[in-house]
């Protein structure tokens, strides 16, 4: 396989994650409107984002070793859902799928750096860019949320809609540029 396959092969991918990320937020936010409870697909949800993230970082890094470790990552992650309930938002795993995905894209971000002469041409480096961006900033404001739904501090529910709105402006950019690389790559 040629670089240029490779990196087709996982924008492929990547759009068909985007593709499950967005059909999971219309369902949640349909659910949420009509209050009935979505946790069971937001815990679900947190298994599609270890499984893409297990997948990009085993195809930069092919070691049984990493594989075994991703497998043991998947059934302690599988067992605290459903242990902990799975009809009840785990915040528990939610903050160690956004820790797992940061370090799982910075690594991806490194490994690019050192096989990959033109990086900023290279659609997984701004995937992997805006996801790291994302998920920090999504999982620092979310160890803040319990502060922010309190009705003393109004003015952090409207900051944290504001940032919301800002850093998704932002990593859309980042998947813009690459979905550009990729078509760069294809004429």
């Amino acid at each position: 396989m040629t670089v240029k396959e490779i990196k087709l092969e996982n924008i492929k991918i990547f759009f068909v994650f985007l593709s499950v990320t967005t059909i999971n937020q219309i369902l949640l936010s349909s659910l949420s409107y009509y209050k009935i409870n979505n946790h069971v697909f937001m815990n679900g949800y947190l298994l599609v984002i270890f499984i893409y993230n297990s997948y990009l970082f085993t195809y930069y890094f092919k070691r049984k070793s990493t594989n075994l470790l991703i497998l043991s990552l998947f059934v302690i992650l599988l067992f605290q859902l459903f242990y902990n309930n799975i009809l009840h938002f785990n915040k528990p795993v939610f903050l160690f799928i956004c820790l797992y995905q940061i370090i799982l894209n910075l690594f991806v971000i490194l490994k690019l750096e050192q096989v990959d002469d033109d990086i900023f041409n290279n659609p997984q480096f701004f995937i992997s860019s805006g996801l790291l961006i994302y998920t920090f900033t999504i999982s620092s404001c979310f160890l803040l949320f319990d502060y922010v739904v309190n009705p003393k501090f109004k003015v952090l529910i409207e900051y944290f809609s504001v940032l919301n709105s800002f850093i998704a402006i932002i990593i859309n950019l980042f998947y813009i540029k690459a979905f550009l690389c990729t078509k760069k790559m294809i004429s």
